[in-house]
């Protein structure tokens, strides 16, 4: 694609960058953002991806007025 061209268009960094999110979300990711591009001159585009682990989780439900209330749900649909 971009041997093609010859040059880096926004376009095209916009397909990569869809292309990334893509991948990463096929292979389980929610959420892998791509926040960067590096050097635009070179031969090669690197693309920066935020990777992370979630290490913890808190449920809090609310009720209609958004107050903190009990919730009926079963943790493990959570």
């Amino acid at each position: 694609m971009l041997r093609e061209q010859g040059k880096v268009s926004a376009r095209l960094l916009q397909k990569i960058r869809d292309h990334v999110q893509k991948w990463y979300h096929n292979e389980g990711y929610a959420c892998v953002p791509v926040v960067n591009f590096g050097n635009l001159n070179t031969k090669e585009v690197v693309c920066e991806v935020v990777e992370g682990d979630v290490t913890q989780l808190m449920v809090q439900f609310q009720d209609k007025l958004r107050n903190v209330c009990e919730g009926n749900t079963q943790l493990a649909v959570v």
